[in-house]
């Protein structure tokens, strides 16, 4: 009937990577995605704002993104993104996707806070594929308690890395931390050899 909603494909829980995901289909193996809409700029053939996204997705059996629509000018993004997390605390929020009326059309863009803490290596996964005889993932821990399985390392970094890095610190880059603690889409920042194990502490993920 003309009508279109604009959303993002997610992985369950909002972690994980969606193109695997999709390839798992095509597989016809087991697999589920969510889809998260948060625009609906046209509804049979007129162009519809929230009310008509709230009602599309009632109709479809959608659950809709949440929303502090004309907070947008004035709130900085972490703030608008802390008041979105504590508008609902049992809907996880990992970003902001916005209208920009910088470009053409009003192309939607997606914000992501990006943090970091300093952790220590306790492990590391091995490679496959393009990075077998290399490391594929840090282990990375904070007191004690494993937080992430970190990559984002270039080759070079990968095929430098040995049994002898365990116990080195690493600046690893998060955008949340989720379930039992752990750091969301972590990544690999660089070597931390000016800091000392003792200084990671897991208040620096706290809240």
């Amino acid at each position: 009937n003309g009508s279109a909603i604009d959303g993002e494909l997610i992985a369950p829980g909002g972690r994980g990577d969606v193109s695997r995901q999709l390839a798992l289909a095509r597989k016809d193996r087991p697999h589920t995605l969510d889809f998260v809409p948060f625009a609906c700029p046209w509804w049979g053939n007129s162009p519809r704002g929230w009310d008509a996204l709230t009602y599309a997705c009632e109709a479809l059996g959608l659950r809709p993104a949440i929303t502090l629509a004309g907070f947008a000018n004035v709130l900085p993004p972490e703030n608008l993104l802390q008041g979105l997390r504590d508008r609902d605390p049992t809907r996880p929020v990992e970003g902001i996707v916005y209208k920009s009326a910088h470009y053409a059309g009003g192309a939607w863009l997606k914000w992501k806070p990006v943090l970091t803490c300093d952790c220590v290596v306790t492990g590391f996964k091995p490679g496959y594929g393009k990075y077998s005889g290399m490391c594929g993932a840090l282990l990375v821990s904070l007191e004690g308690m494993e937080v992430a399985s970190v990559s984002g390392m270039d080759d070079e970094q990968r095929a430098a890395i040995t049994s002898r890095d365990i116990g080195r610190v690493v600046e690893v880059a998060y955008q949340m931390v989720g379930a039992g603690g752990r750091l969301v889409h972590p990544r690999f920042v660089c070597w931390r050899d000016d800091k000392n194990t003792r200084e990671c502490l897991l208040s620096q993920v706290d809240g």
